[in-house]
Parts: C-alpha cells; structure tokens; sequence
C-alpha cells in the first residue's frame, strides 16, 4: 500500500493548497530525523483510504484538538473493522449516510405506516368494489374486459367480440369512468 505524507512548509500557517509538501515514504523518514521533523512527528495524522489498494494518506494537522478528533475517529473506524471481522456483518452508520430526501434514517420503513397503508388500500378497494357495483352489467363488463382483467383486452379486440366499432367501445369507456369517477368523488 503506498503511503503519502502532507507535510506543512510553514507550521504557523493555515492549511492551504500552496503550504503543502507532498512526500513519500522514504523522504519523510528523512524529515522526521531532522530536528524540526523531531518536534513535528506527533502532529501527523492518518487519512483512510477508500480501499485496500488505494494510496494512505498521513497529513500534518494544525491544533492538538483537530488531532485528536482525527485519531479519535480512526481508531473508531479500526475498532468497526475489528468488529465486522469478529462478527462477519457490515456496520453502517444511519446517521453517515444521506439521500436525496436527506437523512437515511429517514428511510428506515415505518411499520405503522405500512399498516395504515393497508387500511387506506382497503378502503380505497371496498369503495371501488361500491362503485363497480353501481354499473351496470354491460358496462361492467366492459370495465373488467379493458381494465381490470389480468390479460386486458384492446378497445378493437372487445368490439370483435361484442360486435361494435373500437370507437364505439372507446366513447363507452370514457363515460363509464366519467361515471366511476363522478361515483369516487375525485
């Protein structure tokens, strides 16, 4: 695994792109042998890389309080590692993740909601089934033959069979979901 070290031209400075060294492996050895590399070694901290081939990055940090919070959360990360390879399960922080609805944690599935859902479905279903029995038989069968069979059937194809034009079948069609519609109250 390559490893890449940031290091400061200027320690007082704040990071920015034109205060920055980049070195490897062997010219930062040399660096921290130096007495002002001495003083500096404890101020590196390590940047995981996104995966095992992929380059480590160690990089010199201002205050001991961003440091810390660096070395805090990589040994959090080492300690999940520990974990996943302890248990054989992926751990995955909700609260990291985001989509475009914000927060992950807000996708998690209620399981109430999916009851109300299938309350609300039901409803809607017991209504339907009211309505469809308000037609009558010619056009509910119509309705069944076009929409709601699980093989429909084309507006020319039901004229086929009960001998009318496809336009005649579609201006039925139209008129008896006008009138389910009026019946629904949408």
């Amino acid at each position: 695994m390559k490893k890449t070290y940031l290091v400061k031209k200027d320690p007082s400075l704040p990071c920015r792109g034109d205060n920055w060294i980049i070195m490897n492996g062997y010219e930062f050895s040399a660096f921290i042998r130096t007495p002002e590399g001495e003083s500096r070694k404890s101020n590196f901290c390590r940047l995981d890389a996104c995966s095992e081939d992929d380059t480590v990055i160690f990089m010199e940090c201002d205050e001991k309080q961003t440091r810390d919070a660096f070395r805090s959360e990589s040994n959090r990360r080492a300690y999940l590692r520990r974990i996943e390879m302890q248990t054989g399960f992926t751990l995955v922080s909700l609260d990291g993740l985001t989509t475009d609805n914000g927060s992950a944690v807000e996708c998690i599935p209620d399981e109430g909601s999916e009851v109300e859902n299938t309350v609300l479905d039901s409803m809607e279903q017991e209504q339907l089934r009211k309505a469809l029995s308000s037609l009558e038989p010619k056009e509910k069968n119509l309705i069944t033959a076009l929409i709601l069979s699980e093989k429909p059937m084309s507006e020319r194809e039901y004229g086929k069979v009960i001998g009318i034009t496809h336009q005649c079948v579609h201006k039925q069609k139209v008129l008896i979901l006008a009138k389910l519609k009026k019946y629904l109250g949408n």
